[in-house]
Protein backbone atom coordinates (compact mmCIF):
# COMPACT_ATOMS: atom_id res chain seq x y z
CA UNK A 1 0.00 0.00 0.00
CA UNK A 2 2.99 2.41 0.67
CA UNK A 3 4.43 1.63 -2.94
CA UNK A 4 0.49 3.10 -4.04
CA UNK A 5 0.92 5.89 -2.20
CA UNK A 6 4.37 6.77 -3.63
CA UNK A 7 3.64 5.96 -7.00
CA UNK A 8 0.32 8.24 -6.23
CA UNK A 9 2.69 11.27 -5.39
CA UNK A 10 4.86 10.75 -8.36
CA UNK A 11 2.36 11.52 -10.71
CA UNK A 12 0.97 13.95 -8.65
CA UNK A 13 4.59 15.73 -9.00
CA UNK A 14 4.34 15.00 -12.81
CA UNK A 15 3.38 17.04 -15.38
CA UNK A 16 -0.02 16.27 -15.65
CA UNK A 17 -1.41 19.26 -13.29
CA UNK A 18 -3.59 22.10 -15.57
CA UNK A 19 -3.25 19.16 -18.58
CA UNK A 20 -5.86 18.78 -21.20
CA UNK A 21 -9.18 16.54 -20.98
CA UNK A 22 -6.88 13.36 -22.57
CA UNK A 23 -4.40 13.77 -19.83
CA UNK A 24 -6.72 13.48 -17.30
CA UNK A 25 -8.35 10.41 -18.25
CA UNK A 26 -4.97 8.66 -18.53
CA UNK A 27 -3.95 9.71 -15.12
CA UNK A 28 -7.67 8.64 -14.10
CA UNK A 29 -7.17 5.00 -15.96
CA UNK A 30 -3.93 5.02 -14.43
CA UNK A 31 -4.56 5.73 -10.48
CA UNK A 32 -7.84 3.09 -10.94
CA UNK A 33 -5.26 0.62 -11.84
CA UNK A 34 -2.85 0.72 -9.18
CA UNK A 35 -6.20 0.65 -6.71
CA UNK A 36 -7.44 -2.25 -8.62
CA UNK A 37 -4.39 -4.09 -8.66
CA UNK A 38 -3.72 -2.81 -3.99
CA UNK A 39 -6.84 -4.75 -4.11
CA UNK A 40 -6.26 -7.94 -6.01
CA UNK A 41 -3.20 -8.08 -3.61
CA UNK A 42 -5.10 -8.42 -0.35
CA UNK A 43 -7.46 -10.61 -1.95
CA UNK A 44 -4.59 -13.26 -2.72
CA UNK A 45 -3.57 -13.10 0.83
CA UNK A 46 -6.77 -13.75 2.55
CA UNK A 47 -6.83 -16.65 5.20
CA UNK A 48 -8.88 -19.61 5.12
CA UNK A 49 -10.60 -19.50 8.54
CA UNK A 50 -13.43 -17.96 9.29
CA UNK A 51 -12.82 -15.60 11.91
CA UNK A 52 -9.55 -14.93 10.96
CA UNK A 53 -10.74 -13.59 7.57
CA UNK A 54 -13.43 -11.28 8.98
CA UNK A 55 -10.18 -9.68 11.28
CA UNK A 56 -8.01 -9.63 8.18
CA UNK A 57 -10.26 -7.73 6.08
CA UNK A 58 -11.28 -4.86 9.05
CA UNK A 59 -7.53 -4.43 9.60
CA UNK A 60 -6.82 -4.39 5.47
CA UNK A 61 -9.76 -1.91 4.75
CA UNK A 62 -8.64 0.55 7.92
CA UNK A 63 -5.03 0.76 6.34
CA UNK A 64 -6.53 0.84 2.79
CA UNK A 65 -9.09 3.12 3.95
CA UNK A 66 -6.28 5.55 5.61
CA UNK A 67 -4.08 5.08 2.06
CA UNK A 68 -7.30 6.19 0.23
CA UNK A 69 -7.60 9.31 2.11
CA UNK A 70 -4.30 10.32 2.07
CA UNK A 71 -4.45 9.56 -1.62
CA UNK A 72 -7.13 11.86 -2.30
CA UNK A 73 -5.00 14.56 -0.19
CA UNK A 74 -1.86 14.27 -2.62
CA UNK A 75 -4.17 14.71 -5.51
CA UNK A 76 -6.84 17.50 -4.32
CA UNK A 77 -5.84 19.65 -7.02
CA UNK A 78 -7.34 16.39 -9.48
CA UNK A 79 -10.81 16.73 -7.87
CA UNK A 80 -11.34 19.24 -10.38
CA UNK A 81 -10.90 17.50 -13.12
CA UNK A 82 -13.18 14.99 -11.73
CA UNK A 83 -15.97 17.35 -11.01
CA UNK A 84 -15.80 18.51 -14.45
CA UNK A 85 -16.27 14.85 -15.89
CA UNK A 86 -18.79 14.59 -12.78
CA UNK A 87 -20.93 17.91 -14.04
CA UNK A 88 -20.34 16.47 -17.67
CA UNK A 89 -22.88 13.75 -16.00
CA UNK A 90 -20.30 10.79 -15.76
CA UNK A 91 -20.95 10.44 -12.36
CA UNK A 92 -22.68 8.03 -10.02
CA UNK A 93 -25.99 9.42 -10.47
CA UNK A 94 -27.18 9.86 -14.00
CA UNK A 95 -30.71 11.05 -14.12
CA UNK A 96 -32.78 9.24 -17.04
CA UNK A 97 -36.23 9.58 -18.61
CA UNK A 98 -37.16 6.57 -16.81
CA UNK A 99 -37.27 9.29 -13.48
CA UNK A 100 -40.47 11.29 -15.58
CA UNK A 101 -37.62 13.53 -16.94
CA UNK A 102 -37.88 15.06 -20.61
CA UNK A 103 -35.17 14.88 -23.09
CA UNK A 104 -35.29 18.42 -22.55
CA UNK A 105 -34.44 18.27 -19.34
CA UNK A 106 -31.46 15.57 -19.28
CA UNK A 107 -30.09 17.83 -22.28
CA UNK A 108 -29.86 20.87 -20.72
CA UNK A 109 -26.71 21.93 -17.86
CA UNK A 110 -28.86 24.05 -15.91
CA UNK A 111 -31.21 21.49 -14.83
CA UNK A 112 -28.50 19.84 -12.84
CA UNK A 113 -28.66 22.78 -10.34
CA UNK A 114 -31.83 22.94 -10.10
CA UNK A 115 -34.09 21.81 -7.25
CA UNK A 116 -35.80 19.01 -8.83
CA UNK A 117 -32.29 17.40 -9.89
CA UNK A 118 -31.36 17.22 -6.42
CA UNK A 119 -34.42 16.05 -5.19
CA UNK A 120 -34.21 13.16 -7.74
CA UNK A 121 -30.36 12.45 -6.20
CA UNK A 122 -31.96 12.80 -2.47
CA UNK A 123 -34.34 9.61 -3.75
CA UNK A 124 -31.11 7.93 -5.49
CA UNK A 125 -29.57 8.13 -2.01
CA UNK A 126 -31.91 6.62 0.03
CA UNK A 127 -30.62 3.57 -0.78
CA UNK A 128 -27.73 3.97 1.08
CA UNK A 129 -29.54 5.62 3.96
CA UNK A 130 -31.04 8.98 3.46
CA UNK A 131 -33.88 10.47 5.29
CA UNK A 132 -35.66 13.65 4.47
CA UNK A 133 -34.33 16.10 7.50
CA UNK A 134 -30.66 15.12 7.16
CA UNK A 135 -27.78 17.50 7.33
CA UNK A 136 -25.67 18.73 4.47
CA UNK A 137 -23.18 16.99 5.94
CA UNK A 138 -24.97 13.54 5.96
CA UNK A 139 -25.77 13.82 2.71
CA UNK A 140 -22.33 14.56 1.51
CA UNK A 141 -21.16 11.44 3.27
CA UNK A 142 -24.15 8.94 1.79
CA UNK A 143 -22.63 10.44 -2.02
CA UNK A 144 -19.75 9.36 -0.81
CA UNK A 145 -20.95 5.95 -0.18
CA UNK A 146 -23.14 6.07 -3.45
CA UNK A 147 -20.07 7.03 -5.36
CA UNK A 148 -18.28 3.86 -3.83
CA UNK A 149 -20.95 1.56 -4.56
CA UNK A 150 -21.25 2.70 -8.45
CA UNK A 151 -20.32 0.81 -11.54
CA UNK A 152 -16.46 0.80 -12.62
CA UNK A 153 -17.29 3.26 -15.60
CA UNK A 154 -18.99 5.92 -13.69
CA UNK A 155 -16.37 8.71 -12.71
CA UNK A 156 -16.14 9.47 -8.98
CA UNK A 157 -13.53 11.56 -6.79
CA UNK A 158 -10.19 9.35 -5.69
CA UNK A 159 -11.03 8.42 -2.45
CA UNK A 160 -14.30 6.79 -3.74
CA UNK A 161 -12.06 4.97 -7.18
CA UNK A 162 -9.65 3.55 -4.07
CA UNK A 163 -12.59 1.92 -2.03
CA UNK A 164 -15.05 1.17 -4.55
CA UNK A 165 -12.22 -0.90 -5.76
CA UNK A 166 -11.60 -2.44 -2.48
CA UNK A 167 -15.37 -3.42 -2.96
CA UNK A 168 -14.95 -5.16 -6.54
CA UNK A 169 -11.54 -6.52 -6.51
CA UNK A 170 -11.73 -7.95 -2.67
CA UNK A 171 -15.12 -8.22 -1.09
CA UNK A 172 -17.48 -8.91 -4.37
CA UNK A 173 -15.37 -12.08 -4.65
CA UNK A 174 -15.71 -13.17 -1.12
CA UNK A 175 -19.17 -12.64 -2.05
CA UNK A 176 -19.93 -15.17 -4.71
CA UNK A 177 -22.35 -18.19 -3.78
CA UNK A 178 -20.05 -21.44 -4.20
CA UNK A 179 -21.48 -23.72 -6.26
CA UNK A 180 -24.50 -21.60 -8.04
CA UNK A 181 -24.96 -21.54 -11.34
CA UNK A 182 -25.40 -17.63 -13.06
CA UNK A 183 -23.40 -16.16 -10.49
CA UNK A 184 -23.07 -11.96 -11.34
CA UNK A 185 -20.98 -9.87 -10.04
CA UNK A 186 -20.23 -6.17 -10.28
CA UNK A 187 -17.06 -6.47 -12.36
CA UNK A 188 -16.02 -9.45 -14.20
CA UNK A 189 -17.18 -12.32 -11.74
CA UNK A 190 -14.92 -15.05 -13.76
CA UNK A 191 -12.13 -13.54 -12.40
CA UNK A 192 -13.14 -12.96 -9.51
CA UNK A 193 -13.71 -16.42 -9.26
CA UNK A 194 -10.15 -17.53 -10.24
CA UNK A 195 -8.54 -15.15 -7.78
CA UNK A 196 -10.97 -16.66 -4.81
CA UNK A 197 -10.22 -19.79 -6.09
CA UNK A 198 -5.99 -19.26 -5.94
CA UNK A 199 -6.73 -17.23 -2.39
CA UNK A 200 -8.33 -19.74 -0.81
CA UNK A 201 -7.13 -22.97 -2.14
CA UNK A 202 -9.41 -26.01 -1.07
CA UNK A 203 -13.21 -24.13 -0.23
CA UNK A 204 -14.65 -27.62 1.69
CA UNK A 205 -15.37 -25.81 4.40
CA UNK A 206 -17.79 -23.37 3.05
CA UNK A 207 -21.22 -24.36 3.22
CA UNK A 208 -22.52 -25.09 -0.51
CA UNK A 209 -24.90 -22.34 -2.11
CA UNK A 210 -23.30 -19.78 0.61
CA UNK A 211 -20.58 -17.20 -0.19
CA UNK A 212 -17.02 -17.40 1.76
CA UNK A 213 -18.10 -14.16 3.48
CA UNK A 214 -21.61 -14.92 4.42
CA UNK A 215 -20.55 -18.29 5.68
CA UNK A 216 -17.74 -16.45 7.98
CA UNK A 217 -20.02 -14.23 9.31
CA UNK A 218 -22.36 -16.72 10.05
CA UNK A 219 -19.38 -18.50 12.04
CA UNK A 220 -18.41 -15.89 13.48
CA UNK A 221 -21.52 -15.02 15.31
CA UNK A 222 -22.04 -18.64 16.05
CA UNK A 223 -18.89 -19.19 17.38
CA UNK A 224 -18.26 -20.15 21.43
CA UNK A 225 -14.90 -18.96 21.62
CA UNK A 226 -15.57 -15.54 21.06
CA UNK A 227 -17.15 -13.39 23.64
CA UNK A 228 -19.96 -11.33 23.07
CA UNK A 229 -18.46 -7.94 23.69
CA UNK A 230 -15.69 -9.22 20.49
CA UNK A 231 -18.75 -10.53 18.28
CA UNK A 232 -20.53 -7.08 18.79
CA UNK A 233 -16.81 -5.30 17.99
CA UNK A 234 -16.42 -7.46 14.99
CA UNK A 235 -20.00 -7.09 13.60
CA UNK A 236 -20.12 -3.26 13.41
CA UNK A 237 -16.93 -3.07 12.09
CA UNK A 238 -17.67 -5.06 9.49
CA UNK A 239 -21.26 -3.68 8.78
CA UNK A 240 -19.37 -0.01 8.96
CA UNK A 241 -16.75 -1.69 6.36
CA UNK A 242 -19.63 -2.58 3.93
CA UNK A 243 -21.67 0.44 4.40
CA UNK A 244 -18.09 3.02 3.37
CA UNK A 245 -17.50 0.63 0.50
CA UNK A 246 -20.91 1.20 -0.88
CA UNK A 247 -22.95 -1.56 -0.30
CA UNK A 248 -26.61 -0.21 -0.21
CA UNK A 249 -28.27 -0.02 3.23
CA UNK A 250 -31.07 -3.19 2.67
CA UNK A 251 -27.94 -5.43 1.49
CA UNK A 252 -28.44 -8.89 2.75
CA UNK A 253 -25.20 -8.61 4.36
CA UNK A 254 -25.75 -5.22 6.03
CA UNK A 255 -28.89 -6.47 7.42
CA UNK A 256 -27.78 -9.48 8.60
CA UNK A 257 -25.15 -7.96 10.97
CA UNK A 258 -27.55 -4.44 11.92
CA UNK A 259 -30.08 -7.05 13.30
CA UNK A 260 -27.24 -9.55 15.17
CA UNK A 261 -26.32 -5.36 16.66
CA UNK A 262 -29.91 -4.29 17.13
CA UNK A 263 -30.22 -7.57 18.96
CA UNK A 264 -27.33 -7.37 21.32
CA UNK A 265 -27.04 -3.54 22.02
CA UNK A 266 -29.55 -0.94 23.50
CA UNK A 267 -29.66 1.42 20.02
CA UNK A 268 -29.27 0.60 16.86
CA UNK A 269 -26.42 1.36 14.87
CA UNK A 270 -26.91 4.23 12.54
CA UNK A 271 -27.45 2.97 8.97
Amino acid sequence: MMKLISTISSISDGSTRGAGNAAGKELYGLLDVYFEQAAKQLLLATPSDGIDLIKYLISSFSRYHAAAGISSRLLSYYDRWIKGEVDAGKGWFRPTKNMGLTWKELKDDKFKKSEKFQKLKRQELTQWGYEDGDSTQRVATLEEYAEAGSPVNCTVPVKSMALRRFRTELIAPLLLRVNAPNVSSAADPESHVDNMQKARGARNFIRRGQSVLFNAVGGMLRSKNLDQEEKIRLAGELVNLLKVIGFRKNYALRRKLNDYLSLHLSTTPQT
